[in-house]
């Protein structure tokens, strides 16, 4: 049986984890082959709170993902700086 012990301090560690917001921030351009291309459009994403960033130039794409810690998620092009600069409460 849970002791009320636990309960107090697991609960609390539950909520803050589960309505963690993002800290990440999307950086005005990116450098891609030695090219500034300017960030078209952020979003969050739910699953792991977290923020994609989308660069468009000339077609081509390149997309940063950031978990809401603001380090950098697999999968992200390899011209994404490895940490966001983060914003807001307890980043």
């Amino acid at each position: 049986m849970f002791t009320s012990r636990f309960i107090t301090f697991a609960l609390p560690s539950f909520l803050v984890g589960a309505n963690a917001k993002t800290c990440a921030t999307c950086p005005k351009t990116l450098n891609v082959n030695g090219t500034d291309v300017r960030l078209s459009y952020d979003y969050e994403y739910s699953g792991t709170s977290g923020l994609v960033c989308i660069y468009k130039d000339n077609g081509k794409e390149s997309i940063c993902a950031y978990r809401y810690n603001g380090d950098l998620d697999s999968g992200s092009a390899s011209s994404c700086p490895k940490e966001s600069k983060k914003i807001g409460d307890g980043c």
